[in-house]
């Protein structure tokens, strides 16, 4: 029911039947399409292989500068606040730091300044005689972070003088069994 242009292929069963001529009148005339189709291609291979630049670009620059820079700022005001003596400020925002994907160096700082901040938090409770909420910070911080023997040895220190103290005061009013458990 159809004309047949030369190229035209026609299929039967498992076989292919190639129609070619060469009468102007069975001589495709689309052949500009076919070009446009094929630059189309290009065209579309191009802008692809574009946006994958593009976003392989954009997916290094922020993660090895955007997001280093930006923990480095938030490191530099943790110093900040430490320096002015507000360790609780600097450890709620080092424990916010320390849950995004940090960079290893910049999550190493961290950690460092988190250990710092814990203890003094912890030495002030003790010297103050709130010896359980010193035993309870402390064992919240290492229960999280105290995988690093180094950073957490001086925590782990504070937590025993925190514990003997609170169970020499248990044993002192009697309570023999809670200052046991401490003990």
């Amino acid at each position: 029911k159809r004309r047949l242009i030369s190229g035209d292929q026609v299929k039967m069963g498992s076989y292919v039947i190639s129609f070619f001529s060469d009468r102007p009148e069975d001589i495709r005339r689309d052949s500009e399409i076919a070009h446009t189709k094929i630059k189309g291609i290009h065209l579309s291979i191009w802008l692809s292989s574009a946006c994958l630049l593009i976003v392989l670009i954009a997916s290094v620059l922020y993660f090895q500068i955007y997001s280093p820079a930006k923990a480095r700022k938030t490191l530099n005001m943790v110093t900040a606040y430490i320096k002015e003596g507000d360790y609780r400020k600097a450890h709620e925002t080092l424990t916010r730091l320390l849950n995004t994907n940090l960079p290893q160096r910049e999550s190493q700082k961290a950690r460092q300044l988190l250990s710092q901040t814990t203890l003094s938090i912890a030495q002030k409770m003790v010297s103050e005689e709130k010896l359980s909420d010193a035993r309870d910070f402390l064992v919240t911080y290492l229960s999280k972070y105290g995988l690093d023997e180094e950073s957490s040895r001086d925590a782990w220190g504070l937590l025993d003088q925190c514990r003997l103290r609170l169970g020499q005061q248990l044993e002192d009013s009697g309570n023999y069994t809670e200052a046991l458990k401490e003990f």
